[in-house]
């Protein structure tokens, strides 16, 4: 699935794993400082986006759309790459 480190996957998978640490760290720290009720699906719909914007980053800004990403993110990334 594109874990091996000599993929040219491999750059990709780290964002995708960064952005979800990323958005779990940001929602605990609201749900501990703000006390604000942690929504599952919110955060999982929070890391997608995220990764979806540092991975459009890196590609250019016209690589895939945001509906292409939500629907099959894995797709995206092998169709294009």
């Amino acid at each position: 699935m594109g874990l091996n480190p000599t993929n040219r996957l491999s750059k990709y998978w780290s964002v995708i794993w960064l952005a979800t640490i990323w958005t779990i760290w940001l929602a605990r720290n609201d749900f501990i400082f703000n006390s604000i009720r942690l929504i599952t699906h919110k955060i999982f719909e929070d890391a997608r986006f995220k990764a979806w914007l540092w991975i459009k980053g890196s590609l250019g800004s016209n690589f895939f759309s945001l509906a292409d990403w939500i629907v099959s993110p894995f797709s995206c990334l092998n169709k294009k790459l």
